[in-house]
């Protein structure tokens, strides 16, 4: 019964660590991405965190990517559909996501 109880334990601790590598590695390795739907008469936002000066990369779909410099960049889509697919990049990466704002 140990053993069987051993196996399951490890087992479960080796889901786990695969699971925080898939969820926290992106952002460690500088990106971020996910998808976004606003309310009519909201925009979308990305922002991105880097803490020193660097180039970050955003992206909205099905927009152009637009780069800025910087240690912490906030871009409003203005002009831009209110959902879609958003992307945000730099190393180093400390955060970075996408938001709603109202105009």
């Amino acid at each position: 019964m140990y053993k069987k109880f051993k196996q399951r334990s490890v087992a479960t601790v080796a889901l786990v660590v695969l699971l925080l590598a898939n969820f926290t590695g992106p952002a460690s390795a500088g990106y971020l991405e996910g998808r976004i739907s606003c309310q009519s008469n909201w925009k979308v936002m990305t922002r991105s965190y880097s803490g020193v000066d660097t180039r970050h990369e955003h992206y909205l779909e099905p927009n152009s990517t637009v780069f800025a410099d910087g240690n912490m960049v906030v871009l409003f889509w203005i002009g831009a559909r209110n959902y879609g697919t958003w992307s945000v990049e730099a190393v180093p990466l400390y955060s970075g996501g996408g938001g709603c704002i109202q105009r």
